[in-house]
């Protein structure tokens, strides 16, 4: 199995990318865990979760407008679902400002990498199952 940077820098035309993470307790139990992508000493794309002991909560996912359709917020959010196989991983989409996307195209994103609505939570969070 590949490491995770060789994943990440496997046919991505960006010089000097590097990658850096950090995880820290979370003030509600569990850990914030933050992956950052940099073009030198640029902060490019962020994925930020929260871990708990059942689930995986995406609170952020951005990559800034002239690094977008590389392929790297789906290999972000790929990390995040690859390394917690065990566990459901949630995410409630919206668009930033600055973003192309509405907030139904960012949905349709997300269900082609497995999310569906969780009909447990209000209209527009999504899931990605582990425990059916």
């Amino acid at each position: 199995m590949k490491s995770f940077k060789e994943f990440f820098f496997e046919n991505v035309d960006i010089n000097n990318l590097t990658l850096k993470t950090n995880s820290e307790k979370a003030p509600i139990g569990g850990y914030n865990e933050h992956v950052r992508l940099f073009d030198n000493d640029k902060e490019i794309a962020h994925i930020k979760t929260i871990v708990q002991s059942e689930y995986v909560n995406i609170l952020a996912l951005y990559v800034q407008q002239l690094y977008r359709e590389k392929g790297l917020a789906k290999r972000l959010l790929k990390y995040v679902i690859d390394k917690y196989p065990e566990k459901d991983v949630y995410i409630r989409p919206y668009a930033y400002k600055d973003q192309p996307m509405s907030d139904k195209q960012l949905e349709q994103f997300y269900k082609k990498m497995g999310f569906e609505q969780d009909v447990n939570r209000p209209k527009g969070h999504l899931i990605k199952y582990y425990h059916k």
